[in-house]
């Protein structure tokens, strides 16, 4: 003959759903009807989204850098045009990875790293948004703060 199992005292919940007494999770355990997740957004933020072992690979030297721009020396709006022109010529090479390299800024100037700044800014843009998988912050032998991965989509658009 088995043992008559013993079930610990049930209580009712707020809504009137009979639970057991010292359940951890509560309501938490019933099921929620008409809950879903949270939608995820049209596009992640390029330097959250894609691969980020692509960055390592870089690094390391196992993937290498198809082209490399320089903004030094360019005003906010010539290394706007120069980076628009760059991205969209290098991806329709097929280059899987690019190095642009902004610069950390002049520490002594108030608005320092002007240029760095808006580079990620500039990189949300919609038309050059659509041909990059993610971007990084670069190696320090790269550049480090003052450059950036670009990593590209496959095909031309």
């Amino acid at each position: 003959m088995r043992p008559h199992a013993v079930s610990a005292p049930k209580s009712e919940s707020p809504t009137g759903v009979a639970q057991r007494a010292g359940s951890r999770h509560g309501d938490a355990a019933m099921p929620r009807a008409g809950r879903r997740p949270a939608p995820r957004p049209a596009h992640e933020n390029v330097f959250s989204s894609g691969d980020p072992k692509a960055d390592k690979k870089v690094a390391r030297g196992r993937m290498t850098i198809d082209a490399t721009l320089d903004l030094h020396g360019h005003t906010q709006a010539s290394a706007h045009v120069a980076l628009r022109r760059f991205i969209i010529a290098a991806h329709g090479r097929g280059d899987r990875c690019v190095l642009v390299i902004t610069g950390k800024g002049n520490p002594a100037a108030p608005d320092r790293g002007v240029l760095r700044a808006r580079f990620r800014d500039w990189i949300e843009e919609e038309d050059l948004r659509a041909r990059i998988a993610r971007a990084a912050a670069a190696h320090q032998r790269h550049g480090g703060d003052g450059a950036y991965y670009v990593f590209l989509k496959r095909g031309a658009h």
